[in-house]
């Protein structure tokens, strides 16, 4: 499957490091303290690297830079893919990419992707790699369930 939106190959625009940075902005300590559902924006970029960097190396960015206790240990993937595919912006596809490249997919996961799908977020190849997505999870997930 091809790699949805920016070429995963190009370098992306802005380092870990430097996205680590960001956490120390007050607003955003503030929107992570608060757990105010927009608390992942200023880490959409970290969508422009490939999963297995950022599963490896931010956390350490994130001690680094000096980043809240907080933010170290309550960041989630997960959560950064789930609030990424609620934009109709290239994040959504982004997130996407990240589920092609290993990331699990969950329920929550799947309803954004079905919600994503049905309104025509993104490109219909990247609507249409989500949605195989998106059921081959459910199948699994009903094959397990009758076991």
């Amino acid at each position: 499957m091809r790699d949805l939106g920016r070429d995963m190959t190009e370098a992306p625009l802005r380092s870990l490091q430097d996205i680590a940075e960001t956490t120390k902005d007050p607003r955003v300590v503030s929107a992570w303290l608060d757990r105010q559902p927009d608390r992942y924006l200023s880490l959409l970029p970290l969508l422009e690297h490939a999963l297995k960097d950022v599963v490896q190396d931010f956390p350490t960015a994130l001690e680094t830079a000096g980043a809240e206790k907080n933010l170290r240990e309550s960041f989630s993937i997960d959560e950064l893919i789930l609030f990424a595919l609620g934009w109709h912006s290239h994040w959504g596809a982004k997130a996407v990419a990240w589920l092609q490249q290993g990331a699990a997919l969950n329920e929550e996961m799947t309803a954004a992707i079905d919600h994503a799908v049905a309104e025509k977020y993104w490109t219909q190849k990247d609507r249409h790699i989500a949605f195989r997505l998106a059921q081959r999870w459910k199948r699994e997930r009903n094959t397990r369930s009758h076991l």
